[in-house]
């Protein structure tokens, strides 16, 4: 199937695919008759080298080092709203928190 909502049935002994399905198609795994599949297999899917609890610490040593106004609470903790756009990802309530704690804490090693 394509994303124009056409669709082809292939059988076993195969047919020639109009271009319009080829991208597709290769998207969905399919390998040509005349070609050697380990070529068409897919590289591994890359892993962040950072977990998301470390992109938003080091979100927050950024805010910290540039110390804009508004980017800490009265309270002193990193404005949540803020330091997702830093991190540029959601942030919730908790991951805030934990975040913050191991900052201080390896800024207190």
């Amino acid at each position: 199937m394509s994303g124009s909502g056409h669709c082809m049935v292939l059988g076993p002994d195969g047919a020639e695919i109009p271009q319009m399905f080829l991208q597709p198609a290769f998207a969905a795994g399919a390998v040509p008759a005349d070609a050697v599949a380990e070529e068409f297999v897919a590289l591994p899917p890359q892993t962040p080298t950072k977990t998301h609890q470390e992109l938003i610490q080091d979100a927050i040593k950024v805010m910290l080092e540039r110390s804009e106004e508004g980017d800490f609470t009265a309270a002193g903790l990193p404005d949540r709203r803020r330091l997702a756009k830093v991190a540029g990802l959601n942030v919730t309530a908790e991951d805030l928190i934990i975040a913050w704690q191991a900052v201080n804490d390896a800024a207190g090693a």
